[in-house]
């Protein structure tokens, strides 16, 4: 009896990515590894889409879209606010115009048909249409000074500053910075204890305060500030991201951010940024407004600029021109300074402890003089990283190692 030949395999077809055979001998598939192969490719592909988005999101937190897109979305609402007003103030002045025609209509009527008594009076009519137009008037000037502090006090000059009075103590830091908004008569104060941070601390009053218990949560800044440069105005923190050119405008309501704007024409920082209390960067506030010194790009020279303070651009003078000014100090002398009536007073750098204010520069005319006005230390001063006028109390607020101080001014007139 002659052996059954075993049988033969079915012939293997070529690789490729349809292979679906199977060989019925051995069980083995030769196509697993190809198979594999294709689903790992697969696999690949959408690995590189997710970091394709991966790098696009990246870039974009980079780039600061999110916060433009913040920023943007703001200023549109204030824009969309303030045409809202007009429209609305415009259609009140046509309520009052078909007012003044239909009287007009009922005075004919009366002549027609009625006594000459009977008509309106020419004289009454003119003088309800122009207290209407003074009440317009005084609204829309209303609206626009609704961010500025009066300047009716700015009549005089600054004579002397009287020896500081120390306030509380906040331990916890040697450098910092705290303020009052001046648009408030019953503002909370608010504290950047640090010289490089993120958050701002906001306490009830002056009592809470030395307790050291702040309001909760603290304010968390959308980026982080270096130095002591800031302030508080018409319920927003300003201040310089740290070792950047981007100027911030936070929220103290909304606690978001609400503008921002870059400094382009600021040096490049450098990492001793705000170091000891010299700012590259002061913001301040006084009677006429918000206000920025910093030193140029080229010669470092010390600029003085108004800025519009809903969307930290430069404002603009009588003739369009930015409003914006060279105060002819270098560098390497100037130290603290705070703005009081539009003029900048400077102190000299390194001598913030005790000194003089050895220069003024008035932004109404342009010039510049040498005060030499003394500037009062307190007992054992060792730091001041600190001066910020406020144009509501009319003093200047002081941080020294720890101490808060506030000092006096006296004005002649």
């Amino acid at each position: 009896m002659l052996d059954r030949a075993p049988p033969s395999p079915k012939p293997l077809p070529a690789p490729g990515s349809k292979c679906r055979c199977q060989c019925e001998v051995t069980g083995f598939n030769p196509c697993e590894t190809e198979l594999r192969l294709e689903k790992l490719r697969r696999r690949s592909t959408d690995i590189d889409k997710v970091q394709g988005i991966s790098v696009m999101l990246r870039q974009a937190l980079e780039n600061a879209d999110i916060r433009r897109l913040s920023s943007n979305t703001n200023r549109v609402s204030t824009h969309l606010k303030t045409l809202e007003q007009g429209d609305q103030n415009l259609c009140n002045i046509t309520l009052e115009q078909d007012r003044g025609a239909k009287v007009k209509e009922q005075a004919g009527a009366g002549k027609e048909h009625s006594s000459p008594s009977l008509s309106p009076s020419p004289a009454l009519n003119h003088t309800t249409t122009s207290s209407r137009s003074e009440e317009t008037r005084q609204t829309d000037r209303q609206g626009e000074l609704s961010n500025t502090v009066c300047e009716d006090g700015c009549s005089g000059s600054l004579s002397a500053v009287s020896p500081p009075l120390r306030r509380s103590v906040f331990g916890r830091s040697g450098e910092g910075a705290w303020f009052s908004d001046p648009m408030s008569q019953d503002s909370p104060l608010y504290v950047a204890p640090l010289l490089f941070g993120s958050t701002l601390l906001e306490f009830r009053d002056m009592d809470v305060l030395a307790r050291g218990e702040p309001l909760s949560p603290p304010h968390t800044l959308p980026a982080s500030y270096s130095g002591s440069g800031h302030t508080v105005y018409n319920s927003s923190f300003y201040y310089l991201k740290a070792f950047t050119r981007t100027l911030i405008r936070y929220s103290l309501v909304q606690r978001c951010l609400c503008a921002w704007s870059e400094l382009s024409e600021l040096p490049s920082p450098s990492h001793g940024h705000g170091w000891r209390g010299h700012n590259e960067v002061t913001l301040g506030a006084d009677e006429g407004g918000l206000w920025v010194a910093y030193p140029s790009l080229l010669e470092g020279e010390l600029m003085l600029r108004k800025l519009d303070s809903e969307e930290l651009l430069p404002r603009r003078g009588e003739g369009g021109e930015k409003a914006a000014w060279s105060t002819g100090l270098g560098r390497q002398r100037y130290g603290l300074c705070f703005l009081v009536c539009g003029v900048l007073y400077v102190l000299e750098r390194g001598a913030e402890s005790e000194g003089v204010v050895f220069h003024a520069f008035d932004s109404h005319t342009g010039s510049h003089t040498s005060p030499a006005l003394p500037f009062p230390a307190r007992p054992a001063t060792t730091l001041l990283t600190q001066l910020s006028y406020n144009p509501r109390d009319r003093l200047l607020y002081g941080w020294d190692d720890g101490a808060l101080l506030t000092y006096s001014l006296e004005f002649t007139y």
